[in-house]
């Protein structure tokens, strides 16, 4: 009898880890990333002209970058046993996934995150004149 409640619960804990939903490669889905990019960009623009109307042209002239600035900075995220490796252009390291927090661990700072389905979605914060957008990641079957 303890020998199947033992196996039951071994099963139970591994069933249960949160950490193999998110294994796998992750592809960027460049099209709704861009997307998420230049809202952001015409938001602050649209803010920015009722302000300063060169200001306002800059920062949505600034959208037209999303593109080249997304594809090169994130390009795909490889997932296994709770570690995420990162590679791309601009960004390439190795962080934890604290599933709680819903965060890549990362040295130095932490990234937020969210899934649904075989969607991975990150939030990036303001960084200077670029306002927080979204980063889209599609898992590759």
């Amino acid at each position: 009898m303890n020998k199947k409640l033992l196996i039951f619960l071994i099963i139970f804990a591994f069933g249960c880890s949160g950490s193999r939903q998110y294994d796998g490669l992750w592809i960027i889905d460049s099209e709704r990333s861009t997307q998420s990019c230049q809202a952001a960009l015409m938001v602050k623009a649209g803010a920015e002209m009722e302000e300063n109307f060169f200001g306002g042209l800059l920062a949505g002239i600034g959208s037209m970058g999303c593109s080249a600035y997304v594809n090169s900075a994130f390009s795909m995220i490889e997932i296994k046993d709770n570690s995420a490796y990162f590679s791309s252009n601009e960004l390439e390291g190795l962080c934890e996934i604290d599933d709680q927090a819903k965060e890549f661990v990362c040295p130095g700072n932490s990234i937020k995150f969210r899934k649904s389905e075989n969607i991975l979605v990150i939030t990036i914060p303001s960084i200077d004149e670029l306002p927080s957008f979204q980063i889209f990641f599609r898992k590759e079957s």
